[in-house]
């Protein structure tokens, strides 16, 4: 059983190793559900942990973000995708 506020919805988000550069706290993205796939939902980046997990052959971040504004059926443990705005960069950048 979890229990939680509703009104303050965080998301753990596994970011790969090559793109977790790429992303800074207080950048912005959106989140999809799984059970809602045609609605998006702002976030914003409020954690980075320096600390990589190795998980299915890959070495994953945990970036934990903020949903801006969340719905009465979004539920703790749900699933999802999320798209995080990494800005404009060249390629001789990357």
């Amino acid at each position: 059983m979890e229990i939680a506020p509703l009104q303050d919805m965080i998301a753990v988000v596994r970011v790969d190793e090559s793109d977790v550069a790429l992303i800074k706290e207080g950048g912005v993205g959106a989140i999809v559900t799984k059970s809602h796939p045609g609605q998006e939902f702002p976030v914003t980046i409020e954690r980075i942990v320096p600390l990589a997990e190795a998980k299915e052959g890959k070495n994953l971040f945990e970036v934990r973000v903020k949903l801006d504004s969340s719905a009465t059926w979004m539920r703790p443990g749900m699933e999802g995708r999320v798209n995080l705005d990494t800005g404009r960069r060249t390629l001789l950048e990357i």
